[in-house]
């Protein structure tokens, strides 16, 4: 979800506004900038001139950002696996009602 200050962002650059001053006054962040240039309706509501000036604004903010120490690593979570254990325990235990259930019906005719 996008702060107050990326959807302003958003709404101004989709008013057709280009000039970037405001951004450096609202104080946004390179990950602020770069929700901004997924968010944009570029080429439809705004320019795609200042698409590339935002793009160098952000590239800028967030060497900035890397070189004060401020910018936020990545971490990437891999869910797939807890995903395929959950798969094959489910589908065990399904095998194993099957068995059971036909070992029953053979003892119980």
């Amino acid at each position: 979800m996008a702060n107050e200050r990326v959807l302003q962002a958003v709404a101004y650059f989709e008013a057709g506004n280009a000039d970037l001053v405001p951004l450096h006054d609202m104080g946004l962040t390179a990950a602020d900038l770069d929700e901004i240039l997924e968010l944009v309706a570029w080429g439809d509501k705004a320019s795609l001139e200042v698409k590339d000036a935002v793009e160098r604004l952000y590239e800028a903010r967030l060497a900035e950002e890397e070189k004060a120490g401020l910018a936020i690593p990545l971490v990437v979570v891999k869910e797939e696996r807890r995903g395929r254990r959950r798969l094959l325990v489910m589908l065990a235990a399904i095998g194993a009602l099957l068995v059971a259930v036909i070992v029953w019906r053979a003892r119980h005719p």
